[in-house]
């Protein structure tokens, strides 16, 4: 198990969640380099152009047991699996240096796929496409991860329009994963919003009505905030028709 991430271009011990399910959810941001599917629209480019560097990840562990939570993106996770599955094992690890938490007496209660015992909530962001992989390897690395989670990781799935042409069995196979969330980036070419809201709807239809909150987020397509601002209206009337959350770019 190596002690060190390499590849990373953005550590943030402290900033917010900006988007998805959980915007303005302090966390610590953790930002691998790598990425093979090459969205044109990409909002992180300049990032990715950039040297990687070095992490220690016990800095990282210290860190996210403070903040509370840690958010691995990138890039794409997918091409990091054996470093996060180091990280979320050692995560689960009670340190003897870190006092358990007590519950505030007004605190609201625990949301239920944030229950087990391990001490930091972990997202996921990542489109789940790596091209070295089977669908099989893909399933085998979530099955690790739900083991290794303790019920406080959660993975927010966001298919573009080539990872579903290539990956769309695997997405209707990962449904099934109550640590699974679908997050949906719409307002690109009429042809990809055409093909993505076909697969988005075939998707959602699997999912009772009262569930599709909690599983599914559509969010506007934007590099500033001004494009955000121009094509949220329809977003977010898409998400009513839906019936699934509608996620700001913080």
């Amino acid at each position: 198990m190596s002690l060190v991430l390499r590849e990373v271009v953005q550590y943030v011990e402290k900033t917010f969640q900006g988007e998805a399910f959980e915007p303005g959810l302090p966390v610590t941001l953790l930002r691998f380099k790598r990425c093979k599917v090459g969205c044109p629209w990409c909002d992180t480019k300049r990032l990715m152009s950039q040297p990687g560097f070095e992490v220690k990840i016990f800095d990282v562990i210290n860190t996210a047991r403070r903040v509370g939570a840690l958010l691995i993106t990138g890039g794409e996770p997918m091409l990091y699996m054996n470093e996060i599955l180091s990280l979320v094992t050692m995560l689960n690890t009670p340190s003897p240096n870190t006092p358990r938490a007590m519950p505030h007496p007004m605190a609201a209660p625990v949301a239920p796929h944030f229950g087990g015992t391990a001490q930091v909530k972990v997202f996921i962001e990542t489109t789940l496409y790596n091209p070295d992989l089977t669908d099989d390897q893909v399933e085998a690395f979530l099955n690790s991860l739900q083991s290794l989670g303790g019920g406080r990781l959660l993975l927010n799935v966001s298919p573009k329009l080539k990872t579903i042409k290539e990956k769309e069995d695997l997405y209707m196979n990962v449904l099934r994963y109550p640590f699974v969330r679908f997050k949906f980036v719409l307002a690109g070419s009429e042809e990809e919003q055409v093909e993505t809201l076909a697969f988005l709807t075939k998707l959602v239809e699997k999912i009772p009505e009262p569930l599709r909150p909690e599983k599914f987020a559509l969010m506007p397509q934007g590099k500033t905030a001004e494009e955000v601002l121009r094509n949220a209206p329809s977003v977010l009337s898409i998400a009513k028709d839906l019936n699934v959350t509608f996620s700001p770019r913080l």
